[in-house]
């Protein structure tokens, strides 16, 4: 009881029953106003010093595979966050923002796949980079 009156007090938050048909102040709060999230529909910018990789991921005749999770490692030893991941779009694209710069390894699985051959690469602070193809 103590560790719920101390949350309410520190958050804000009102002990009191709301009227009837209202909502009550936690429901009413916007998230975003209290720098949860984004609003609904918009999504967050990531900051500016991390990278953003697309690209598109495809069969071995050149068509594109949708719904195929695009996997992250960080290659640097003393890199200890986890990576983003994405998922392919209907035309194959897909897009990973939020990665810190160094070596990383990214491929493409998918259940009726398996995985892609992995691709290496260096990211630099705020690079924007694209057509990074990923094949079965």
């Amino acid at each position: 009881m103590l560790v719920a009156l101390c949350l309410a007090l520190t958050t804000g938050l009102a002990c009191r029953s709301p009227e009837p048909g209202q909502a009550t102040e936690a429901e009413s709060r916007e998230p975003e106003a209290a720098g949860l999230h984004a609003p609904r529909g918009r999504s967050v910018p990531p900051p500016a010093d991390v990278a953003r990789l697309s690209g598109r991921v495809t069969d071995s005749t050149g068509a594109p595979i949708a719904g195929c999770e695009i996997r992250v490692r960080y290659l640097d030893p003393m890199e200890s966050h986890f990576p983003p991941s994405a998922t392919s779009m209907a035309d194959g694209r897909y897009v990973l923002e939020g990665l810190k710069p160094g070596h990383v390894e990214l491929w493409a699985w998918d259940p009726r796949y398996g995985e892609s051959e992995p691709l290496k690469i260096h990211t630099s602070r705020g690079e924007r980079r694209s057509g990074l193809e990923l094949g079965f």
